[in-house]
């Protein structure tokens, strides 16, 4: 009892007496624990890097330190402890600035810069990492191999896309699947495929959503994919599941749409990865969006809310609230649905978000149409056709043409020949892009009968 109350001064008289001791003594101190470590700690080496690494670097022995910090950062992303490995990462990379300049130091910032990339995107989101993953492929393409290029390209287009640079992010797609194609690796095809399946999906290219993601998961090896979950920052074989989900839905097949949705979040669950675990509990609550099903969106919108809290997913956080926002409305709570998806398109702002937003306005213009705010969802959907011709993210352009059209129409009066023409248009796009519940959803709202 005595030592126990009497531990916190103890240990506050070994602080003083640490500090008391000269730079040198103390970095003496430090070099010998980690030498100790190394020489004759295999098993703390092995599962506690960061602690090597931490004693090296106050040594001052920052090259030493280095791969250490690397090592750690790796092992944090692949636990999903996305957080430490961003501070690993940044403890490396800031020990790099500070030492001469070699091929293989080098080679170790394309390492830290790649782990770094791929934990900040799960915690801040991939449009905070366009910077990070600039100098990876600079990297790479001076002192790295082919293979290393893959996933700096990978991280970079993601970036690209999540800021609205379409065409950007699918030449890098592009890029990737034409080196991918000189390499033996069914791995790389499967990821490359999975990009341009994403980028396409975005910018409304169904039928080419429709290839790609059939091909990136007939190459798609889950036990492959493992091995390299550290350089890819997402699943892609979860990616081309949903994605081939979705995709059905707008094609025109509702219950193939739904069976790829359930074995996608039933495959990610198998893999116990909860950021596949959480994007796929969000494209569900999506793609029962999409389907006009208000029940399961918000089951699935709020289980992975619990995902995003639980694992310090904010990027993932702040999605779910459109599906449920949506949902919540259409239950009869308009207020608290326009409450959910304004605090996602706030947050979007403030994390710097340049894309997806025509699918946000026009839901938020169709719940802003219920609270009888007819001038707020017209300049909302005004705002949508900005952002389409802006990104040529043409994913939701035939809805944002149609609830605009609906809202001219409530407005009545002379608006009636304007929201024809809105009608018209929504019918053309769909049909270009063969997304066949669109245009159905039309031709029902035409006809008069239920909604698709």
């Amino acid at each position: 009892h005595r030592d126990l109350h009497s531990f916190p001064t103890r240990r506050s008289s070994d602080l003083a007496a640490y500090q008391s001791l000269l730079k040198s003594t103390r970095q003496q101190h430090h070099q010998r624990i980690a030498d100790t470590l190394e020489s004759q700690f295999p098993e703390i080496v092995e599962t506690r890097p960061e602690l090597v690494a931490h004693h090296y670097t106050e040594a001052g022995l920052s090259e030493r330190a280095i791969p250490y910090w690397q090592t750690a950062g790796q092992r944090a992303l692949q636990r999903s402890a996305n957080r430490e490995a961003v501070d690993h990462a940044n403890r490396g990379l800031a020990l790099l600035s500070a030492v001469p300049q070699t091929r293989e130091l080098a080679k170790a910032e394309l390492s830290l810069q790649l782990t770094l990339g791929g934990a900040s995107g799960f915690v801040t989101g991939p449009q905070s990492v366009e910077r990070v993953y600039t100098r990876a492929c600079e990297l790479a393409r001076e002192v790295g191999s082919t293979r290393e290029l893959f996933p700096a390209l990978s991280g970079l287009a993601h970036s690209h896309m999540v800021l609205g640079h379409m065409h950007e992010a699918r030449a890098l797609s592009e890029e990737f699947v034409e080196l991918a194609r000189h390499q033996d690796d069914p791995l790389l095809l499967a990821v490359g495929h999975s990009m341009l399946a994403y980028t396409a999906w975005w910018q409304g290219d169904f039928i080419d959503v429709q290839n790609h993601s059939r091909q990136s998961l007939a190459s798609y090896n889950p036990e492959r994919h493992r091995a390299g979950v550290v350089p890819y920052d997402q699943n892609h074989g979860i990616v081309s599941g949903y994605l081939t989900a979705l995709n059905n839905w707008v094609l025109g097949y509702p219950s193939q749409a739904l069976q790829a949705m359930q074995r996608t979040l039933a495959h990610a669950r198998e893999l116990g990865d909860p950021n596949s675990v959480g994007i796929s509990l969000l494209f569900s609550a999506q793609l029962s969006q999409l389907r006009r099903e208000t029940e399961p969106a918000v089951t699935r919108a709020e289980q992975a809310l619990e995902v995003s809290a639980e694992h310090h997913l904010p990027a993932l956080e702040l999605w779910c609230l459109l599906p449920r926002g949506w949902a919540v409305a259409q239950q009869g709570d308009v207020s608290a649905g326009i409450a959910d998806i304004r605090e996602a398109m706030d947050r979007r702002r403030r994390m710097g978000m340049g894309a997806v937003w025509p699918w946000y306005l026009a839901v938020l213009a169709e719940v802003q149409a219920m609270a009888g705010q007819l001038d707020s969802g017209l300049a909302s959907l005004e705002e949508a056709l900005g952002w389409v011709e802006r990104n040529d993210e043409r994913l939701y352009e035939a809805e944002v043409h149609r609830i605009r059209g609906e809202l001219l129409l409530a407005r009545g009066g002379s608006e009636a020949v304007h929201a024809e023409s809105c009608l018209r248009q929504a019918l053309i796009v769909a049909r270009e892009q063969r997304a066949k519940s669109w245009e159905l959803r039309e031709i029902g709202r035409a006809s008069g009968r239920e909604r698709v």
